[in-house]
């Protein structure tokens, strides 16, 4: 049994902080939940409220890993936007401390319907897959055929010669589900993505002349996204942002929050980094209506990836705007998001940690990041212990953590288990090893 895993059974014996914490856990899992599998559809924040006839800052709300006031009737809207179900149940305690121990981004994710292995390719008759397998026979032959004429997937774009499946999506929608069932080695999403290189750099001229343009482009704004190809997709997408400066009114606000997941998921170079610092530091973009969170997304996805210098600037760039305009912005959810998108890379923690001094963390930031990637004494430890390891002067690690743990000893005088973690940490500076 883990260390982790034990301090949790022993916590949870209490049976005030074991409702608190069940509650905390429920708030935070679910806000993060929403957030990764609208990442997963390549959603904006925005899209995702304008699909169920809300404001952003409603999905704002419920991202934040504070949020308690819950409501079933938007959680539906929610789950079934996003191609999902809602699920409400009772539980054992020893299903949360099960879930604690098993959390991961990838345990987050959910199939949408269509993609769900469970029902594809099986004698189901639901419209949705029937619908997919339509669009597949006739869009792939005509991708293979290499045409000079381009008639079929424009009109498809603006919702002309499509499946009679109602209105419930967006037309391209159709055409990415198509392309994503055969994974993202397939030989038709390579075709695909050859014909949006040729597309974008025309498509405004295009749309011009098209009896519904606003849906042109944001379909090819969204296929752009879903099937990001930074070498093919940069350069054309931001020749297109750079028409709007002197021209706001070229496209609707739904093209731009389009064109807005398409730059943010197509990113050559890190050029847009202050561009996205500087929307966190003001609350909005000079261009496209992105607000904070849409840049810390921006920031997330900038090369290489991860780009922890950018997200620690984000990180700062956040807590100044904490501070100056009490904007409602959540450290310890950005931090969260940072540790679950990017599960694959090694010592985040330190690496981060390292960025963020050479930022210029106050206190606030560092609580937030020791209470994601360091949340107990024994993480503390074990982090503070390598610092000292490779460190001939004594490190930020283990005197942040110090600083911290001695002013919460001065409330918490009877916490052994706190008191045994100080002297853990001082040991070393005691015995002159990080002298």
């Amino acid at each position: 049994m883990s260390e982790h895993r034990k301090r949790l059974i022993d916590e949870l014996a209490d049976a005030e902080y074991r409702q608190h914490y069940a509650e905390q856990h429920l708030n935070a899992t679910l806000a993060t939940q929403i957030g990764v599998i609208r990442e997963q559809r390549g959603l904006t924040q925005a899209r995702l409220a304008e699909s169920i006839h809300k404001h952003q800052t409603a999905i704002s709300r419920i991202e934040n890993v504070n949020y308690a006031r819950w409501n079933v009737t938007t959680l539906k809207q929610i789950a079934s936007a996003l191609g999902c179900w809602l699920n409400v149940r009772l539980e054992s305690w020893g299903a949360l401390v099960d879930e604690v121990d098993q959390r991961s981004v990838e345990s987050l994710r959910r199939d949408r319907f269509e993609d769900d292995p469970v029902f594809w390719g099986s004698t189901c008759s639901e419209p949705i897959p029937e619908a997919v397998r339509w669009v597949q026979r006739r869009l792939f032959p005509w991708l293979q055929s290499h045409p000079e004429s381009d008639h079929m997937l424009v009109d498809w774009l603006q919702g002309r010669g499509l499946p009679p499946v109602g209105d419930e999506d967006p037309p391209h929608v159709w055409i990415i589900r198509s392309v994503e069932v055969e994974g993202p080695e397939s030989k038709h999403r390579a075709l695909l993505v050859g014909w949006l290189a040729r597309y974008l750099p025309i498509a405004i001229e295009t749309a011009k002349e098209l009896q519904d343009p606003d849906g042109f482009l944001v379909g090819v704004f969204s296929l752009a996204a879903t099937f990001r190809t930074p070498a093919l997709f940069s350069e054309p997408i931001q020749e297109i942002c750079s028409r709007l400066y002197g021209n706001p009114d070229l496209l609707s606000e739904t093209a731009q929050a389009a064109l807005l997941t398409a730059v943010i998921r197509n990113q050559l170079s890190p050029m847009l980094k202050e561009e996205w610092l500087r929307t966190i530091r003001t609350g909005g973009h000079s261009l496209l209506p992105a607000d904070e969170l849409d840049a810390f997304e921006g920031l997330k996805s900038l090369p290489p990836r991860p780009n922890l210098r950018a997200l620690a600037e984000g990180l700062k760039c956040m807590q100044e705007a904490i501070q100056l305009r009490r904007a409602p912005l959540d450290l310890i959810a950005a931090m969260r998001d940072i540790k679950f998108s990017f599960p694959e890379f090694s010592q985040l923690d330190q690496f981060l940690a390292r960025e963020l001094a050479d930022c210029g963390w106050d206190a606030d930031l560092f609580r937030a990041w020791r209470d994601v990637f360091a949340p107990t004494y024994d993480d503390q430890i074990r982090l503070a212990t390598q610092a000292y390891a490779f460190a001939a002067e004594p490190t930020l690690l283990p005197s942040e953590f110090l600083r911290l743990l001695r002013e919460e000893r001065e409330d918490r005088q009877d916490d052994q288990d706190l008191a045994n973690a100080i002297s853990v940490l001082e040991a070393p500076l005691r015995s002159g090893c990080a002298a």
